[in-house]
């Protein structure tokens, strides 16, 4: 790709930075009055890896597991994998099989697939198929390329999880897709879903089978971070290029077959108490905007629903990791498995 010259980037804005800066939001940031280090960035991403790590050993993925399924290019270090990993359940259903796929985050710059597993335990052990799901990264991808490119991830994911079922069963497969997205991997999930359904026809082996989305955390307008640290990965140039890859477009100009889509599967927005003040604006504003576009939650059609969720006394980080130990200590992680209907 060629890079844009970051003196074509729009200024950087400190307030506006400062409200979209996860790190410096994060608990022990804010109350322990601690620094703002690239080693508390780096401690952050070795967390997720080592809870990664751990899920990958356990008993029931060691030998059951398909780890780096690849679906597109090989990326040089630190570009970001276009693989994923992939976890059976420890109990196998044999009327409904539930996929969680999961999207990371890292502002579209950082993290992989080795930092992505880290919840896979818990949602087999719930009875459900857990997918990591990662991608290359910008700058070496275009922000407005990772949902073409998570659109046919998800086409691969969608055919290796039926071979699989049907190895492993000897029956015809009943998939339930749940598209969970953290961060600007929630920008992701929603871009996908879209760009899918607009495509008329050319995804419809994976979308028919999208159940629900569960969006923690995310970013839906990003206008904002054309203005912040961020941008010099993104390297969006413009308020109407941001607007372009921001998923309440969508919303700002719905049409009827938007609305359909929409109602097509069931919604969970949540974030954290103490995310950053810009995180929280925007998962409020798509909560409104999705009950705009659905009617009041007494209107919504049977199959839609829309709830949300506030994660206390966590922030952007530590509601991600406490996925880990599961529904006991995490209240993020027994809300989604209560709105997936594992349990």
């Amino acid at each position: 790709m060629e890079a844009v010259a970051s003196d074509k980037l729009p200024e950087l804005d400190t307030e506006i930075d400062y409200l979209y800066d996860t790190v410096r939001w994060l608990k022990e940031v804010k109350f322990n009055h601690s620094g703002v280090t690239g080693e508390e960035r780096q401690r952050l991403a070795q967390v997720l890896k080592t809870q990664s790590d751990i899920c990958r050993a356990t008993p029931t993925a060691v030998g059951h597991c398909d780890f780096g399924v690849p679906y597109g290019q090989k990326a040089g270090h630190k570009e970001g994998s276009e693989a994923f990993d992939w976890f059976p359940p420890a109990v196998w259903k044999n009327d409904l099989q539930h996929v969680v796929v999961y999207i990371h985050g890292g502002f579209w710059r950082a993290l992989d697939l080795p930092e992505s597993s880290h919840w896979a335990t818990p949602i087999t052990r719930a009875g459900g198929v857990f997918v990591a799901l990662a991608y290359r990264l910008a700058p070496w991808q275009p922000l407005h390329d990772m949902p073409i490119s998570l659109c046919k991830a998800l086409s691969h994911i969608y055919s290796h999880t039926r071979k699989r079922i049907q190895q492993i069963l000897h029956i015809t497969p009943n998939i339930k897709i749940h598209l969970v997205g953290h961060s600007a991997g929630a920008q992701l999930a929603m871009e996908t879903f879209y760009e899918a359904h607009f495509k008329v026809g050319q995804y419809k082996d994976w979308l028919s089978a999208v159940s629900s989305m569960i969006l923690i955390s995310g970013l839906y307008d990003l206008r904002p971070l054309i203005h912040t640290t961020a941008n010099a990965a993104l390297r969006l140039t413009s308020s109407e290029q941001a607007w372009n890859c921001s998923p309440l477009r969508y919303f700002a100009n719905s049409s009827p077959r938007m609305v359909q889509c929409t109602q097509s599967v069931r919604w969970l927005i949540a974030w954290a108490q103490y995310d950053p003040p810009g995180f929280i604006e925007q998962s409020k504003c798509m909560v409104a905007e999705l009950h705009k576009t659905l009617g009041n939650p007494a209107e919504i059609a049977p199959l839609s629903e829309v709830e949300t969720f506030c994660v206390d006394n966590e922030d952007h980080f530590t509601s991600i990791e406490g996925l880990h130990y599961g529904a006991a200590t995490s209240t993020l992680l027994r809300r989604i498995v209560q709105f997936l209907r594992l349990d």
